[in-house]
Protein backbone atom coordinates (compact mmCIF):
# COMPACT_ATOMS: atom_id res chain seq x y z
CA UNK A 1 0.00 0.00 0.00
CA UNK A 2 1.33 3.47 -0.86
CA UNK A 3 2.18 5.91 1.93
CA UNK A 4 -0.21 8.64 0.78
CA UNK A 5 -3.36 6.52 0.82
CA UNK A 6 -6.56 6.42 2.86
CA UNK A 7 -9.00 3.49 2.94
CA UNK A 8 -12.65 4.32 3.67
CA UNK A 9 -15.54 1.91 4.12
CA UNK A 10 -18.14 2.69 1.46
CA UNK A 11 -21.78 1.71 1.62
CA UNK A 12 -21.12 -1.16 -0.83
CA UNK A 13 -17.36 -1.82 -0.71
CA UNK A 14 -14.06 -0.42 0.67
CA UNK A 15 -12.60 2.49 -1.29
CA UNK A 16 -8.92 3.47 -1.37
CA UNK A 17 -7.95 7.09 -2.07
CA UNK A 18 -4.38 7.81 -3.17
CA UNK A 19 -2.55 11.07 -3.86
CA UNK A 20 -1.60 11.46 -7.51
CA UNK A 21 -1.51 8.67 -10.08
CA UNK A 22 0.92 6.11 -8.64
CA UNK A 23 0.84 2.33 -8.85
CA UNK A 24 -2.42 0.54 -8.07
CA UNK A 25 -2.55 -0.65 -4.42
CA UNK A 26 -2.54 -4.42 -3.92
CA UNK A 27 -6.04 -5.89 -3.77
CA UNK A 28 -7.66 -2.89 -5.46
CA UNK A 29 -8.69 -1.90 -8.99
CA UNK A 30 -8.84 1.65 -10.48
CA UNK A 31 -12.26 3.30 -10.49
CA UNK A 32 -13.48 6.04 -12.85
CA UNK A 33 -13.95 9.30 -10.95
CA UNK A 34 -12.75 12.05 -13.32
CA UNK A 35 -16.18 13.47 -14.19
CA UNK A 36 -18.65 15.28 -11.91
CA UNK A 37 -21.09 12.36 -12.15
CA UNK A 38 -18.58 9.59 -11.44
CA UNK A 39 -16.89 11.62 -8.67
CA UNK A 40 -20.26 12.24 -7.01
CA UNK A 41 -20.92 8.50 -7.12
CA UNK A 42 -17.71 7.83 -5.16
CA UNK A 43 -18.54 10.59 -2.67
CA UNK A 44 -21.97 9.00 -2.18
CA UNK A 45 -20.19 5.78 -1.17
CA UNK A 46 -18.02 7.40 1.53
CA UNK A 47 -20.24 10.32 2.57
CA UNK A 48 -21.53 8.63 5.74
CA UNK A 49 -17.96 7.76 6.82
CA UNK A 50 -16.83 11.38 6.39
CA UNK A 51 -19.78 12.46 8.53
CA UNK A 52 -19.55 9.90 11.34
CA UNK A 53 -15.78 9.24 11.60
CA UNK A 54 -13.80 12.38 12.45
CA UNK A 55 -10.49 10.46 12.38
CA UNK A 56 -11.05 9.22 8.83
CA UNK A 57 -12.19 12.69 7.77
CA UNK A 58 -8.92 14.14 9.09
CA UNK A 59 -6.98 11.44 7.22
CA UNK A 60 -8.72 12.52 3.99
CA UNK A 61 -7.95 16.19 4.72
CA UNK A 62 -4.26 15.35 5.23
CA UNK A 63 -4.31 13.36 1.97
CA UNK A 64 -5.84 16.30 0.10
CA UNK A 65 -3.22 18.70 1.44
CA UNK A 66 -0.40 16.29 0.51
CA UNK A 67 -1.85 16.17 -3.03
CA UNK A 68 -1.78 19.96 -3.27
CA UNK A 69 -5.51 20.48 -2.68
CA UNK A 70 -6.13 23.03 0.06
CA UNK A 71 -8.51 21.85 2.77
CA UNK A 72 -8.67 23.18 6.33
CA UNK A 73 -8.08 20.65 9.13
CA UNK A 74 -11.30 21.94 10.71
CA UNK A 75 -13.34 21.41 7.54
CA UNK A 76 -16.80 19.89 7.91
CA UNK A 77 -17.81 16.66 6.22
CA UNK A 78 -19.57 18.64 3.46
CA UNK A 79 -16.51 20.86 2.88
CA UNK A 80 -14.21 17.84 2.85
CA UNK A 81 -16.47 16.04 0.37
CA UNK A 82 -16.51 19.11 -1.89
CA UNK A 83 -12.70 19.36 -1.87
CA UNK A 84 -12.39 15.61 -2.48
CA UNK A 85 -14.78 15.83 -5.45
CA UNK A 86 -12.64 18.50 -7.11
CA UNK A 87 -9.48 16.49 -6.37
CA UNK A 88 -10.94 13.37 -8.02
CA UNK A 89 -12.05 15.30 -11.12
CA UNK A 90 -8.66 17.03 -11.50
CA UNK A 91 -6.71 13.80 -10.95
CA UNK A 92 -4.93 15.08 -7.84
CA UNK A 93 -6.45 12.11 -5.99
CA UNK A 94 -7.11 8.68 -7.53
CA UNK A 95 -9.89 6.32 -6.46
CA UNK A 96 -9.68 2.52 -6.24
CA UNK A 97 -12.27 -0.16 -5.38
CA UNK A 98 -11.43 -3.32 -3.48
CA UNK A 99 -11.38 -6.39 -5.72
CA UNK A 100 -13.77 -9.28 -5.11
CA UNK A 101 -12.15 -11.96 -2.98
CA UNK A 102 -11.33 -15.24 -4.69
CA UNK A 103 -13.35 -17.22 -2.14
CA UNK A 104 -16.49 -15.42 -3.31
CA UNK A 105 -15.74 -16.34 -6.91
CA UNK A 106 -15.33 -20.03 -6.01
CA UNK A 107 -18.54 -19.99 -4.01
CA UNK A 108 -20.38 -18.32 -6.88
CA UNK A 109 -19.19 -20.91 -9.38
CA UNK A 110 -20.17 -23.73 -7.02
CA UNK A 111 -23.65 -22.33 -6.59
CA UNK A 112 -24.14 -21.83 -10.31
CA UNK A 113 -23.15 -25.45 -10.90
CA UNK A 114 -25.62 -26.68 -8.30
CA UNK A 115 -28.32 -24.48 -9.79
CA UNK A 116 -27.72 -26.04 -13.19
CA UNK A 117 -28.11 -29.54 -11.76
CA UNK A 118 -31.33 -28.60 -9.95
CA UNK A 119 -32.72 -27.03 -13.12
CA UNK A 120 -31.99 -30.24 -15.06
CA UNK A 121 -33.72 -32.36 -12.43
CA UNK A 122 -36.80 -30.12 -12.40
CA UNK A 123 -37.15 -30.18 -16.18
CA UNK A 124 -36.98 -33.99 -16.20
CA UNK A 125 -39.34 -34.63 -13.27
CA UNK A 126 -42.71 -33.99 -15.06
CA UNK A 127 -42.24 -37.28 -16.94
CA UNK A 128 -44.19 -39.13 -14.22
CA UNK A 129 -47.98 -38.88 -14.54
CA UNK A 130 -49.34 -37.60 -11.21
CA UNK A 131 -46.42 -35.32 -10.27
CA UNK A 132 -46.52 -33.68 -13.72
CA UNK A 133 -50.18 -32.82 -13.31
CA UNK A 134 -49.62 -31.31 -9.86
CA UNK A 135 -46.50 -29.30 -10.81
CA UNK A 136 -48.36 -26.16 -12.04
CA UNK A 137 -50.34 -25.96 -8.78
CA UNK A 138 -47.22 -25.96 -6.60
CA UNK A 139 -45.59 -23.19 -8.64
CA UNK A 140 -48.56 -20.90 -9.23
CA UNK A 141 -48.88 -19.59 -5.67
CA UNK A 142 -45.90 -17.29 -5.14
CA UNK A 143 -44.20 -17.02 -8.52
CA UNK A 144 -45.76 -13.64 -9.33
CA UNK A 145 -44.60 -11.99 -6.09
CA UNK A 146 -41.36 -13.73 -5.15
CA UNK A 147 -39.32 -12.52 -8.13
CA UNK A 148 -35.55 -12.14 -7.78
CA UNK A 149 -35.71 -8.39 -8.49
CA UNK A 150 -37.98 -7.82 -5.46
CA UNK A 151 -35.76 -9.63 -2.94
CA UNK A 152 -34.85 -7.09 -0.19
CA UNK A 153 -31.36 -5.66 -0.70
CA UNK A 154 -30.49 -6.67 2.88
CA UNK A 155 -30.77 -10.30 1.75
CA UNK A 156 -28.60 -9.86 -1.34
CA UNK A 157 -24.78 -9.91 -1.29
CA UNK A 158 -22.76 -7.78 -3.70
CA UNK A 159 -19.15 -8.02 -4.81
CA UNK A 160 -16.74 -5.09 -5.19
CA UNK A 161 -19.15 -3.52 -7.69
CA UNK A 162 -22.82 -2.90 -6.77
CA UNK A 163 -24.16 -5.98 -8.60
CA UNK A 164 -26.24 -8.51 -6.68
CA UNK A 165 -24.82 -12.05 -6.60
CA UNK A 166 -28.40 -13.34 -6.23
CA UNK A 167 -30.27 -11.61 -9.06
CA UNK A 168 -27.52 -10.00 -11.17
CA UNK A 169 -29.17 -6.57 -10.94
CA UNK A 170 -27.32 -3.36 -10.06
CA UNK A 171 -28.19 -2.12 -6.55
CA UNK A 172 -26.76 1.24 -5.47
CA UNK A 173 -27.82 2.70 -2.07
CA UNK A 174 -26.66 6.27 -1.35
CA UNK A 175 -27.02 7.94 2.07
CA UNK A 176 -27.19 11.72 1.58
CA UNK A 177 -27.37 12.75 5.24
CA UNK A 178 -28.36 11.61 8.73
CA UNK A 179 -30.25 13.71 11.28
CA UNK A 180 -29.61 12.84 14.92
CA UNK A 181 -32.43 12.90 17.45
CA UNK A 182 -34.63 10.72 19.63
CA UNK A 183 -35.46 8.89 16.40
CA UNK A 184 -32.60 9.04 13.93
CA UNK A 185 -33.60 10.07 10.40
CA UNK A 186 -31.56 8.66 7.53
CA UNK A 187 -32.19 10.11 4.07
CA UNK A 188 -31.26 7.40 1.60
CA UNK A 189 -31.62 7.10 -2.17
CA UNK A 190 -31.73 3.70 -3.84
CA UNK A 191 -31.11 2.73 -7.47
CA UNK A 192 -32.18 -0.71 -8.74
CA UNK A 193 -31.65 -1.63 -12.37
CA UNK A 194 -34.74 -3.86 -12.23
CA UNK A 195 -36.77 -0.63 -11.83
CA UNK A 196 -34.96 1.27 -14.61
CA UNK A 197 -38.19 1.44 -16.60
CA UNK A 198 -39.88 3.33 -13.75
CA UNK A 199 -39.28 7.09 -13.93
CA UNK A 200 -39.62 9.09 -10.70
CA UNK A 201 -38.73 12.71 -9.94
CA UNK A 202 -35.24 11.41 -9.08
CA UNK A 203 -34.74 9.67 -12.43
CA UNK A 204 -35.20 6.20 -13.91
CA UNK A 205 -34.74 3.43 -11.36
CA UNK A 206 -34.24 5.82 -8.41
CA UNK A 207 -36.42 6.22 -5.34
CA UNK A 208 -36.02 7.12 -1.67
CA UNK A 209 -37.22 5.54 1.56
CA UNK A 210 -40.14 7.95 1.94
CA UNK A 211 -41.70 7.38 -1.47
CA UNK A 212 -44.92 5.39 -1.75
CA UNK A 213 -43.94 1.88 -2.90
Amino acid sequence: MQNNTVVLQGTSYPICLAAGKGSTPSGYAPAVANTPESASKQIGQVGSTLTSDATKRLDVINLLNSAGVGCSRSATARETASALTQALISGAVTCYHQKAKSAIQVSDNTNSGSAGKKSTKKSASPASGKSAAQAPKSNSGSASNATASETPITEQACRSDPVSMLSGEEILPLIDFTLAGSRQLIWRRLYRSSHADVCSVMGNGWRHDFMVR
